[in-house]
């Protein structure tokens, strides 16, 4: 049976090529040995490794690190479509990656990772696999589960991207959850009067949405810095 997305993160990321990652040869020597060789087709920066397809979705595995205790860190999936603009990396269509006995926080000197970690790469692998377009990560939202205004934000403007009859209606459902939300919040505010643009212009000119769509693509890997 295929894994399921649990999309269970909801931050995001200030994703950094020059993360202190590369300063812990430990974590280093075992994206070098167990990571890279599962993904072939990935490219490595910092803590995020991402398949070298970016022209709409942002397939990608964050390392995340604790703050608490040196050494750990976490195995994150995750889909991030690209058209939809930001300035971080998303975990919000995603999983934390969970060990029978380890659970999600590994440590680079426990020698039980070393065990685990060749099936929790391909684990990680697997869910990417399942969504490798637009129209595959539209088709999971059910499994990725759209209790969270984020999740909701990215699959109404994926099915404005891809021009579906339901698109008005899923900017719609946006819009409505985003009102009833805390609109004294600047970024669910903010949310809202984007989703209500967009809207307004697909409605009036689907090209000039699509136009919309392309540059706000293109500006988010160049924040990213993905190219």
């Amino acid at each position: 049976m295929s894994p399921k997305w649990a999309s269970i993160l909801r931050h995001k990321v200030k994703h950094d090529p020059r993360n202190s990652i590369m300063r812990d040869k430990k974590l280093k020597a075992l994206i070098k040995e167990y990571f890279l060789p599962e993904l072939p087709e990935f490219k490595w920066k910092g803590r995020l490794l991402y398949h070298e397809n970016i022209q709409e979705l942002l397939r990608g595995v964050y390392l995340d690190s604790s703050g608490f205790s040196v050494g750990q860190f976490t195995i994150e999936p995750f889909i991030q479509p690209l058209y939809v603009p930001n300035d971080s990396i998303v975990l919000t269509c995603g999983e934390r990656i969970r060990d029978e006995i380890l659970g999600t926080w590994f440590s680079v000197s426990d020698p039980r990772i070393l065990v685990s970690l060749p099936f929790l790469v391909r684990r990680a692998k697997g869910m990417l696999d399942q969504i490798k377009t637009p129209h595959d990560f539209y088709c999971n939202r059910e499994l990725s589960g759209l209790d969270n205004i984020r999740t909701l934000e990215t699959y109404a403007y994926t099915s404005c991207y891809l021009k579906y009859p339901q698109a008005i209606s899923d900017l719609d459902r946006l819009i409505s959850q985003g009102k009833a939300d805390d609109r004294s919040i600047a970024w669910v505010a903010k949310l809202v009067a984007d989703a209500e643009n967009l809207r307004e212009t697909y409605a009036n000119n689907p090209e000039a949405a699509a136009e919309l769509f392309r540059a706000w693509r293109d500006q988010t890997v160049q924040i990213l810095k993905l190219s």
